[in-house]
């Protein structure tokens, strides 16, 4: 289970104060891979899927719920979406957008520097997983090719398209 945001602040209230509180209901598409993004989330209540598209698959990069964030590359970097995100409850949350933060630096540095250290912790816990994930998937690669068995499999299927 991904850390709570909120375990890294001193009073949970004062950050609620400070961003805009939004709705969702279940099944609604909070945004699409691609999209613009100048903002993130925090999810106060319900539970998030973060979802790729694939031709024909879905791959589901993670399930949120309370206490967790989404959209922070977005906020950060300005970039566009890197992942559809659903709801799979009802949400509540809390958008955060740059000018949210920038009055923060000014009137509260203290629960800014809570907030962001809050932010930096959950990053770090979920780039951890990625390197294992990353790990596992270049031992199972590994072991594939070097499988002969499997590389004259993989040329049939391959020369079975180009026809």
């Amino acid at each position: 289970m991904c850390p709570n945001l909120f375990d890294y602040l001193e009073k949970k209230e004062d950050l609620i104060e400070e961003f805009i509180f939004v709705k969702i209901d279940k099944g609604e598409v909070v945004f699409k891979e691609g999209e613009e993004g100048d903002f993130m989330f925090i999810i106060l209540e319900g539970e998030v899927s973060i979802v790729l598209h694939r031709g024909e698959k879905d791959i589901t990069l993670a399930t949120l719920g309370g206490g967790n964030f989404f959209g922070e590359m977005g906020l950060f970097s300005g970039g566009k979406r890197s992942a559809d995100v659903k709801a799979l409850t009802d949400l509540k949350l809390l958008k955060v957008r740059e000018e949210d933060i920038r009055r923060l630096k000014e009137g509260n540095p203290e629960l800014l520097a809570e907030f962001l250290y809050g932010i930096c912790a959950e990053l770090c816990d979920r780039l951890y997983k990625t390197d294992a994930s990353v790990e596992s998937y270049y031992f199972i690669n590994r072991a594939l090719l070097g499988n002969p068995r499997f590389r004259d499999f993989v040329k049939k299927i391959w020369n079975k398209k180009e026809e």
